[in-house]
């Protein structure tokens, strides 16, 4: 079973499907161990390719309200960060657990902070927005330094909290989940 709850079937090995072109007769009988691929077969080269768009998977959101001058770049979430975050903020009172999950989703998945340059270009060299070795500063740079909570570094950032919440639900779905965090703790 996969993290996204589908199961996986391999090809059962039986007379009917022995030898069929379409079943590969290798694919009949399972693998002892999975071997890893030879330095420049395709096997490795698709590993690169996929490691590579993970590594290169970001969602740049503008922050409403702000005309574009603040943009938030997001990763994706994992389905086991998603779990956690629903699993802490069952027992938050129910008024707040949308909205504090949301909160929790921004500050996880933010990678950056950027202030946008009039020519449109993404900038950390802003005097707030970048650290002291020039990165870009997160939710959680942000909460370290102040309050020591990245969430309400989330809340204060953006001006409304169903702001918070439906970003949060753009990087749920951008991460390839259906289920958005509105309902989604109360089972809804």
């Amino acid at each position: 079973m996969t993290d996204r709850g589908v199961d996986i079937v391999q090809p059962e090995a039986s007379a009917a499907n022995a030898g069929s072109p379409d079943v590969p007769s290798d694919a009949l009988t399972a693998p002892e161990s999975v071997q890893e691929p030879r330095p420049g077969s395709a096997l490795e080269h698709l590993r690169r390719k996929v490691q590579k768009a993970r590594e290169t998977r970001v969602l740049d959101l503008d922050v409403p309200t702000l005309d574009g001058a603040i943009v938030v770049r997001f990763r994706p979430i994992t389905a086991t960060e998603l779990a956690d975050i629903y699993k802490r903020r069952r027992n938050t009172p129910l008024e707040e657990q949308s909205l504090m999950s949301a909160a929790d989703v921004c500050a996880k998945t933010c990678i950056g902070i950027y202030e946008r340059s009039a020519n449109g270009e993404l900038v950390t060299d802003g005097e707030y927005l970048a650290s002291e070795d020039g990165r870009p500063v997160t939710f959680a740079t942000l909460g370290l330094a102040s309050t020591g909570r990245a969430v309400d570094e989330v809340r204060a950032l953006y001006t409304a909290d169903g702001d918070v919440i439906g970003t949060s639900n753009a990087v749920v779905e951008f991460s390839g989940f259906a289920e958005k965090i509105t309902g989604a703790i109360q089972g809804e």
